[in-house]
């Protein structure tokens, strides 16, 4: 597949995926709902349709699926303290190919598993699929990887701007690559069932999806050979300098051991909300090394209370960005001395 210096840019190469004959009734909403049994998925909630990605405005919920695809019951959620809302199965993991094509499969390849993996070849890929019964608006954001998007059913329209055109979030928070403000769409792409979208990383995207859509996508990465564009270097200068804060992130908490002094807390629910409540939003160190677990775990599980754990969170971020920011000055102090060097 031919890239040219525009595609790069903007993105917005459109190409069929699966045969032009095939059947896609059998991934409609209503088919898989149908299909889905008792199996449970993680779902975004939100109460006006937008469903943010970035981590400071995102909410989650274990649901089974076939909950979430009732349009009936999208209103209701898993427990009475959690406010209710629209659902969202937004990169529900399908299946992950190493380069040498061997594949693993995950939670929903029981349902998409027939369709396989898009013709990329020897790339290691990674399947998810994105679901919604009521229409689902995903704000501007880019990926770090390149992106086929694949819609089974419904519609969705895609805007793209190249990366230089819109102004990201610190590289230092939880959301660098999402959009600090408005992103104004150098090309807008409509995606019908049976199409697929190319969307190379670091192009900014936000996508609008009709009520019923169904879609995979698989992120991967393709070599570049050639001249690159300036906008492909603006994106990979930025990427540089978020790898180079988390691995000082990483090396700062390995030398105040942050990790090891979690433990004693995790002896009991009560010294865990006791840690939670009074120690993480006081240290940044020690919230730092919360969420790098909050990554795998829901830490905050412990706080029955959603109002409290509304409340904490926020908390416990600021001292994890005072953390970051620290860090991202450790790497600007290196780089400054290596250069007067």
């Amino acid at each position: 597949m031919e890239r040219t210096t525009t595609e790069w840019e903007c993105g917005g190469l459109v190409t069929r995926w699966v045969s032009p004959e095939a059947d896609l009734s059998r991934w409609s909403v209503e088919a898989i709902s149908e299909r889905a049994g008792d199996l449970v998925v993680e779902a975004q909630v939100s109460r006006n349709g937008v469903f943010p990605g970035e981590e400071a405005l995102r909410r989650s919920v274990r649901v089974q699926l076939a909950t979430a695809l009732n349009t009936t019951t999208t209103t209701t959620t898993t427990t009475a303290n959690e406010k209710r809302g629209l659902y969202y199965v937004a990169q529900a993991p399908v299946a992950r190919r190493e380069a040498s094509g061997r594949i693993h499969p995950l939670a929903l390849w029981p349902l998409f598993g027939e369709l396989g993996f898009p013709p990329i070849r020897g790339n290691a890929a990674e399947l998810n699929a994105w679901i919604n019964a009521d229409a689902a608006t995903t704000p501007a954001h880019f990926d770090e990887r390149d992106n086929l998007l694949s819609v089974l059913a419904g519609r969705k329209r895609v805007a793209l701007a190249p990366h230089a055109s819109v102004e990201a979030k610190p590289c230092w928070g939880g959301a660098p690559n999402h959009a600090a403000g408005p992103m104004a769409p150098r090309r807008v792409v409509d995606v019908a069932a049976g199409e697929a979208l190319f969307v190379p990383r670091g192009v900014w995207h936000e996508v609008w999806s009709e009520p019923g859509t169904v879609a995979l996508n698989a992120w991967f990465e393709v070599p570049r050979g050639g001249r690159r564009s300036a906008d492909a270097a603006a994106f990979q200068a930025r990427m540089r300098v978020v790898r180079a804060v988390n691995r000082e992130t990483r090396s700062a908490l390995r030398r105040t051991r942050a990790v090891q002094r979690l433990v004693p807390y995790a002896a009991s629910s009560q010294k865990w909300r006791f840690f939670l409540k009074h120690r993480a939003p006081k240290s940044p160190a020690l919230a730092a090394a919360l969420w790098l677990l909050a990554d795998k775990v829901d830490v905050f599980q412990a706080l029955k209370s959603a109002a409290t754990r509304d409340r904490l969170k926020p908390r416990v971020r600021r001292a994890r960005d005072a953390f970051a920011r620290a860090c991202l000055a450790a790497v600007i102090n290196r780089h400054h001395k290596r250069n007067v060097q």
